[in-house]
């Protein structure tokens, strides 16, 4: 629980540096919040009945699409997309 929230803390801040318009930078970490509380929340929930153990699976693949949005934004703006601005 504790490196879930950490991680998602420091990719957050270094996220936040990027030059997406806020729009994007609102989703991405509203989605990256609600995850991480949906995915910690679905743990306890599972506890209660095997019928809610699908919500896990569910967290976990919207954890891991904030992670990868968090990560990948930021790296495509550091290499990608000052590549093709450097070749014209």
């Amino acid at each position: 629980m504790f490196g879930i929230i950490t991680t998602l803390f420091i990719l957050a801040f270094i996220f936040s540096f990027t030059k997406f318009s806020q729009g994007l930078k609102s989703f991405v970490f509203s989605l990256a919040f609600f995850a991480a509380a949906f995915d910690i929340g679905s743990w306890w929930l599972a506890k209660l009945g095997p019928a809610l153990a699908g919500l896990v699976l569910l967290a976990g693949i919207l954890v891991a699409l904030s992670f990868a949005l968090l990560i990948l934004l930021p790296l495509y703006e550091m290499w990608i997309k000052e590549m093709w601005i450097k070749k014209e």
